[in-house]
């Protein structure tokens, strides 16, 4: 998200100064229009994230009828077990396609748009390092 958010700005910054120019040059009015909307397009880009994460607040907080419940999830030798609320899951570690290692999180990709995201510092068993060699050795055959 954060590499969206920066192309979002350079996108900005580079529709303003064309635009800039087109106007300095007198050009059609059809160019500028054209990258006046491309401005507030590379925007929205910038913006996107807020919007998304006020609706993921918005469908947990719907869930759970309007309680922000805590997620609980235990890594055992077969199967990831989630806790949240009266919800209660379980997925296999074959199920996991994908690791992303951020710099606060680590996030287990199960499908495309589906992921498992753990803080590094929310471990109250264990360590993040302890965990991290865990998953590699259970998830052998996936992208990270």
């Amino acid at each position: 998200m954060k590499r969206l958010r920066i192309c979002g700005v350079i996108l900005a910054v580079i529709c303003f100064f064309v635009t800039y120019l087109n106007i300095m040059r007198r050009r059609s009015s059809f160019e500028i229009l054209v990258f006046v909307i491309m401005f507030f397009f590379s925007l929205a880009i910038y913006f996107i994230h807020m919007k998304v994460s006020k609706d993921m607040l918005k469908n947990a907080l719907a869930i759970h009828n309007g309680v922000h419940t805590e997620s609980i999830f235990r890594f055992g030798e077969d199967v990831i077990t989630l806790e949240e609320g009266k919800i209660f899951m379980e997925f296999d570690y074959n199920q996991i396609k994908k690791i992303h290692d951020l710099k606060k999180l680590y996030v287990l990709m199960i499908g495309k748009q589906n992921g498992i995201i753990v803080r590094k510092d929310s471990f109250s068993v264990g360590t993040f390092h302890k965990f991290k060699q865990f998953i590699e050795r259970k998830c052998k055959n996936i992208k990270k």
